[in-house]
């Protein structure tokens, strides 16, 4: 199987698959372009902080061409824990772009570099102080679902879907098709595979003679996870696009050190 019959068998149509494979190509210039300065950045942290916004978009490329490389050897499991470690970039770098944008436009020099000092180097104040993957879960979380309310308001998809199902058996309010195929959802399910738990040792990798249709279907239910990993790298685009020009604007509104002004 090549990466095309991949993205072919889980995206399943055509425009799904081109939105994919622009999201894609986009990434790989983020990870491959020059970091160039109208100004010499000498003096602030600038450097650091667009030379960290770039690595998160070469890792995020190195993970999922990780995925793809697993998935053609059919090693699902893998794929799935790197698809895990791929949102945690994404959610990461998301965050940081986020907030550096944020502490530019307040100009508030003194918190960008504390923060900066956090996510480079893990420390505040001279004290071990990481920020918390959790943190960054969430907010992506949070993006994620002002993005599928944008589309379910412009097209009405998942309103749509949901009339179709909207009593489960018991009578009570089934689960939307929204949160279902939500980031927080993928992110859950693919941590909880990425444990050595039955599921993802005895179940999936069990004695040939419990090889059945039901554990090839969990197979192929982590394999499109692992694949929604990847999706979710339309989210850290959007921040990567949005601080192309953030040293410039540090300049505008934070300003330079009076030797490099």
């Amino acid at each position: 199987m090549t990466k095309r019959d991949v993205v072919e068998q889980i995206y399943g149509n055509p425009l799904a698959e081109a939105r994919y494979n622009q999201i894609e190509e986009n990434l790989r210039k983020f990870a491959t372009e020059d970091m160039r300065f109208n100004f010499n950045p000498n003096g602030t942290q600038l450097f650091s902080l667009m030379e960290l916004r770039q690595s998160y978009a070469r890792r995020s490329v190195d993970l999922l061409e990780t995925i793809y490389l697993l998935l053609e050897a059919d090693k699902i499991i893998p794929a799935a824990i790197a698809g895990r470690a791929l949102l945690e970039t994404i959610a990461m770098g998301s965050l940081f772009l986020h907030e550096m944008r944020c502490f530019v436009d307040e100009a508030n020099q003194a918190r960008l570099e504390l923060r900066l000092l956090r996510f480079f180097a893990g420390f505040s104040n001279r004290d071990p102080k990481p920020i918390h993957v959790m943190d960054a879960i969430r907010h992506l979380a949070k993006i994620d679902a002002e993005y599928v309310a944008h589309l379910d308001k412009r097209y009405g998809i998942f309103t749509a879907m949901d009339k179709m199902t909207r009593k489960s058996d018991e009578g009570t309010e089934a689960k939307g098709f929204a949160d279902a195929l939500s980031m927080m959802r993928v992110y859950d399910e693919l941590s909880e595979i990425a444990h050595p738990n039955g599921t993802g040792v005895q179940y999936l990798y069990p004695d040939p003679r419990n090889e059945d249709q039901k554990v090839e279907r969990v197979r192929t239910h982590y394999k499109r996870l692992a694949v929604s990993a990847t999706w979710q790298c339309k989210h850290l685009l959007e921040e990567l696009e949005k601080t192309r020009d953030l040293p410039d604007r540090y300049r505008d509104r934070i300003g330079l050190p009076a030797s490099e002004a």
